[in-house]
């Protein structure tokens, strides 16, 4: 039996990796540069900044998935081009019609969605989300044509791009006009913006024309036909999963302060963020294989597959996470400022469980392979009704931190469990995935407390 060290090895061997390293590593420097910036940030706003930035997100990212019908998710499965450019304009589209209404709206009752938010802080600045929403979405589209035509450099620059020109500007307003939310929501705004500008230059004009050659209305109606199914199956399932995750910071802003509003949001945004870029290096090339996986040889071959970059993707990247679980209260207050303390002790106490999310976050769209998406919605269903439950009872009777560790336990069993549904749909026995990962992580946890401990005791 192969040692999981040796299993490491070949998880960065493997050619799914591979891939996601041509695509992503040639601007691994600079990505890290960007993630520098972040220490900086933290030390010129305040966590009640960062909690009014938090709300202005959720409402940005509930119209993005509501305005699209997660039509996103199915820009990759179209085999061909006319048919991707359809499904892309419809999304486009229908963006483009919800940031209309969102914007009458606002004109109407202004006042009732600022209070019912509880971010009169940032004022007129709600007024730009419908034009994030179109740009978000817009850029959204572009990402899955540079996947298509294998363009993983491209998209691999403008992401970097975009991340150093948002904090660069988040940085300088803050310097310039001091901290608040709205150099928080400018940033983003010039993080998008050049998101799409990078990638409409970058590639070339043949293949921008999918998007930007329009397709008669006709054809968007037969694409929203022929893919009538995928938001009702998809849709639910997304978007409670969103909805859950963003349940806790609208609960906190109503019990607690914005400042633990904000030591929560940027906490789970540090943890969010190797799962996010690994996970966003990763989920497409593990799609686009599976989905060859599953037309070669069935369900078996792709229970084969995902059974196996599941093992070796946990391995790797459980050790930063449980890193975070035991040492977060020292690393925060040192690396981002005094002022995030309270933001450490949140780190450890979900770092559980996004150590077993990232592999949810990767391969929860072959559940879209195999026509099992209802499982994922009776979860995610589960799942929301388990986080209001843990946050809004424990918040009240024993505080913010009692909270958080309530919402990380029920997170972390939840999701697990799902992933490991996941691979018993395609005839894996995952009972023996999940005794392995879960004894791994306990020995990561326990070989670190003691080196953390042992260090104590030697200082003392």
């Amino acid at each position: 039996m192969s040692s999981p060290f040796a299993k490491i090895t070949g998880f960065f061997s493997n050619p799914v990796f591979r891939k996601a390293v041509i695509g992503f590593s040639g601007s691994a420097a600079i990505t890290a540069a960007g993630m520098l910036l972040s220490p900086v940030i933290s030390r010129l706003y305040r966590p009640t900044d960062y909690g009014e930035y938090a709300v202005f997100s959720i409402l940005l990212g509930n119209l993005s998935i509501v305005s699209s019908l997660n039509y996103l998710g199915a820009l990759l499965l179209p085999k061909r081009n006319d048919r991707f450019a359809a499904l892309a304009q419809l999304t486009l589209w229908l963006s483009t019609l919800v940031s209309v209404s969102f914007l009458g709206l606002l004109w109407l009752f202004e006042d009732s969605i600022l209070s019912f938010f509880d971010i009169h802080s940032i004022g007129n600045m709600v007024y730009w989300i419908p034009f994030l929403l179109v740009v978000s979405v817009l850029s959204s589209c572009l990402q899955s044509l540079c996947i298509r035509e294998n363009k993983y450099s491209v998209r691999a620059v403008s992401d970097v791009s975009a991340n150093l020109s948002g904090k660069g500007y988040t940085i300088a307003h803050a310097l310039w006009f001091g901290p608040s939310p709205i150099g928080f929501i400018l940033g983003d705004m010039l993080n998008r913006l050049v998101a799409v500008g990078v990638v409409l230059v970058r590639l070339p004009l043949r293949i921008t024309r999918l998007l930007t050659v329009p397709v008669p209305f006709r054809r968007l109606w037969k694409t929203a036909y022929f893919f009538r199914r995928f938001p009702v199956q998809v849709l639910p399932s997304t978007y409670l999963n969103i909805v859950s995750s963003q349940l806790p910071i609208l609960l906190f802003k109503k019990f607690s302060t914005s400042a633990e509003v904000g030591s929560f949001a940027f906490a789970s945004s540090m943890l969010e963020l190797p799962v996010s870029l690994l996970g966003g290096a990763l989920s497409p090339v593990v799609m686009r294989d599976s989905v060859q996986a599953y037309h070669e040889g069935g369900v078996d071959q792709l229970g084969k597959f995902c059974a196996g970059y599941f093992r070796k993707i946990f391995l790797g990247l459980a050790i930063p996470f449980a890193g975070a679980a035991v040492l977060g209260d020292l690393i925060f207050p040192t690396v981002f400022g005094a002022q995030w303390q309270t933001a450490g002790v949140v780190a450890c106490l979900l770092a559980g469980y996004y150590a077993f999310r990232i592999n949810y976050y990767i391969f929860v769209s072959v559940y879209t392979i195999v026509h099992k998406q209802l499982y994922d919605l009776i979860f995610n269903i589960v799942l929301l009704v388990a986080r209001f439950s843990a946050v809004y009872f424990v918040v009240q009777s024993h505080g913010f931190l009692y909270a958080v560790g309530a919402y990380s336990a029920v997170s972390l069993v939840l999701t697990a469990l799902n992933s490991y549904v996941l691979l018993a749909t395609m005839g894996v026995r995952s009972w023996r995935i999940a005794i392995e990962q879960v004894a791994y992580f306990a020995g990561l946890l326990a070989l670190l407390y003691a080196g953390r401990e042992g260090i104590h005791h030697f200082m003392a």
